[in-house]
């Protein structure tokens, strides 16, 4: 909690890996005093799950920790922090009295929501229920949920061949759902993806006599009937599966989903096996995937872990591995060793994510700390990062090879600034042309980068920060190519003018030439890319009832001067003579939510969303425009009213 009374929380599970989306039932106050303050929490003993134990007492691990943000410096009862790989296990121990954990809550909803621009509305009520039974394990039960967001998703205009990864935000699918994220570094992979569930139901209008109709109502989400999970904590193992059903749509079928998960709960050694099976109704297919992952601390100073995957289709059969081995001799250093293989059947896609298949990747990653300096020196801190990479696919098509490495310096003034620079070899891009038969991949040159960014201290009302960085490749011997080049500039700044109101604005500008964008078949344009990316937001806190928060997104490209290019089976790039015009795109999203707290957990909503979407390659458009355009002539307008009570 912070002294201006705001709360925040989170869960750390396998040493360190922390989870914020978690929101637990739990209250604390603070107050100040002339030349003090103090904080007093109130933890009620079922906000969690805990296996059952038997006796009077009860072990359990316990830090304090106090984070003064005047000088970004923190104190902690024991001498370990969060960004320690053996966190959780390094804690103190504590013996306290074997409170009685059962406790049963139910949380009834209505939400009434209207969209003004396609007249379409909603009326939904149902009930989250979750049952702590008092012997380690808990039922979580959604009836007719109410899945919609109340909270909006980052803008991402995304040209490339791999999907983008949206975090969960739904109260469901994030309390307690530790126990089945299974998933690789930096957003390799994950098993189970939960943003699957209640997506963009499946569709083949082509069964229908009336496909006008059913391409004109396609949805973007399904509605669920239910949702279930339910967790087993024993002493040397953990047991969890979960279930959820889609509703029919009126051109579709909902899809059944199920995971089943266990794993073992020993600090030193981690084993867990987890099994998903996707049922497409609509289709009438199904999908199963497999996952067998182990981590093991056992060995001093080094933590290995390691994924085995298997997915199952109607025709194809995937597998997949991943292995990490990380060295730490000291809070200084630390050096990780990773390879992973997908083949080209691997699927995670039908219940969880894989970024892409047909890859071996090999990394060396080392880190290097260094949190004391000299009195008299202007630096509190620096960490710095250096990775080796090469990729390549399963028959060996390699992409470029490189060494990324980037320094963080914190200083005593609580400045900071961030340097990263990057260079890379010539190589292979199997991405870009979607594996087409008669150009698999496309040659691409070698690259050096270079970027810079930095934050100001908190100044009593305001702070800021800003960066820039530029990309620079080789120029193409196969056509007229001066080499592709891209610059980069940014710059944000927060200003607070008291504990309860802060506003924050941002700006990001980048112009990139030669950027290929892929057309169709082996046919790729060369363009001049400028992008704009603005962000502005305000949140204000009335006590801790009253929440208000807007946010404002919005990307606007312009790829203007194209050239239209081929490329070759060998994968070299040629100037072509067919026809292709400069575009001209535009994403803008706008949310407003006031959110009242009844009780704990019990909350009131009233939110207004406003979205646009745009693309043009008919006319010539102006930043100016293209934003302007924006708020006159909105893709969606809705307003909904949520009320959600705790019982």
């Amino acid at each position: 909690m912070s002294l201006g009374g705001s709360l925040a929380d989170a869960t750390y599970t396998n040493g360190n890996s922390e989870s914020k989306d978690w929101d637990g039932d739990w209250i604390a106050k603070t107050f100040k005093g002339n030349n003090f303050w103090s904080s007093e929490f109130f933890i009620p003993w079922t906000v969690v799950p805990m296996q059952k134990v038997e006796g009077s007492k009860r072990n359990i691990k316990f830090i304090a920790f106090r984070w003064l943000a005047i000088d970004e410096y923190g104190f902690g009862s024991t001498k370990t922090n969060w960004e320690r790989e053996t966190f959780i296990y390094d804690l103190e121990d504590l013996i306290i009295d074997n409170y009685e954990s059962k406790k049963y809550s139910y949380f009834p909803y209505l939400t009434v929501a209207e969209d003004t621009v396609t007249n379409e509305s909603i009326q939904k009520a149902g009930i989250d229920i979750f049952l702590n039974h008092g012997d380690g394990s808990q039922t979580n039960i959604a009836i007719n949920p109410d899945f919609g967001q109340v909270e909006t998703d980052q803008v991402v205009v995304n040209f490339s061949a791999i999907e983008t990864f949206f975090s969960e935000k739904r109260a469901f699918f994030t309390e307690n759902h530790s126990l089945f994220e299974v998933k690789g570094g930096r957003d390799d992979f994950y098993v189970i993806n939960t943003r699957r569930i209640g997506g963009r139901p499946d569709y083949d209008c082509s069964r229908f006599e009336q496909s006008d109709i059913c391409e004109n109502n396609r949805k973007e989400y399904s509605d669920l009937d239910l949702a279930l999970r339910h967790t087993i904590q024993k002493e040397k193992v953990d047991l969890g599966f979960l279930a959820a059903s889609e509703s029919d749509e009126n051109f579709s079928k909902g899809r059944d989903y199920f995971a089943f998960r266990v794993r073992s709960n020993s600090p030193q050694n981690k084993v867990g096996f987890l099994a998903t099976k996707t049922k497409s109704n609509f289709f009438n297919e199904s999908s199963d995937v497999y996952s067998l992952d182990i981590e093991n601390t056992a060995v001093k100073n080094t933590q290995i872990s390691g994924y085995l995957l298997n997915s199952r289709k109607e025709n194809s059969t995937g597998h997949g591995l991943r292995f990490d081995i990380k060295y730490i001799p000291n809070d200084k250093y630390e050096n990780t060793v990773g390879f992973h293989y997908f083949d080209k059947d691997l699927d995670l896609n039908d219940m969880g994510y894989l970024q892409r298949n047909d890859q071996i990747k090999f990394y060396n990653r080392f880190e290097f700390d260094r949190n004391s300096y000299p009195k008299e020196s202007l630096l509190r801190s620096r960490d710095s990062h250096i990775s080796i990479f090469q990729t390549m696919t399963t028959d060996g098509k390699k992409s470029p090879k490189g060494v990324w490495t980037k320094t963080e310096l914190s200083f005593k003034s609580n400045f900071n600034l961030d340097l990263s620079m990057s260079a890379k070899t010539e190589g292979k891009d199997t991405n870009i042309t979607r594996k087409y038969i008669g150009s698999p991949y496309i040659q691409v040159m070698d690259e050096a980068s270079f970027n810079a960014g930095f934050g100001s201290p908190k100044y009593k009302k305001f702070s800021f920060g800003g960066g820039f960085g530029f990309n620079k490749y080789s120029p193409y011997s196969s056509w007229d190519s001066d080499g592709r080049n891209n610059k980069s500039k940014r710059f944000n700044i927060n200003y607070f003018p008291n504990d309860q109101l802060q506003f924050s604005f941002g700006v990001d500008d980048s112009k990139e030439e030669e950027w290929l964008k892929w057309i169709d078949t082996n046919r790729l344009g060369s363009f001049t890319k400028k992008r704009r990316n603005i962000n502005f937001g305000m949140t204000f806190f009335q006590g801790t009832r009253h929440e208000f928060r807007l946010k404002n997104q919005s990307v606007m490209i312009k790829a203007e001067d194209p050239t239209p290019l081929i490329s070759s089976l060998s994968g070299e790039l040629s100037e072509s003579d067919y026809l292709i015009d400069p575009f001209y795109v535009s994403e803008n999203s706008l949310q407003m939510r006031y959110r009242y707290e009844i009780s704990p957990l019990s909350y009131f909503y009233l939110v207004y969303t406003r979205g646009y979407s745009f693309y043009d390659d008919t006319d010539i458009f102006t930043y100016e425009d293209l934003y302007q355009d924006s708020w006159e002539n909105p893709s969606n307008e809705v307003f909904t009213l949520k009320v959600r009570f705790k019982f």
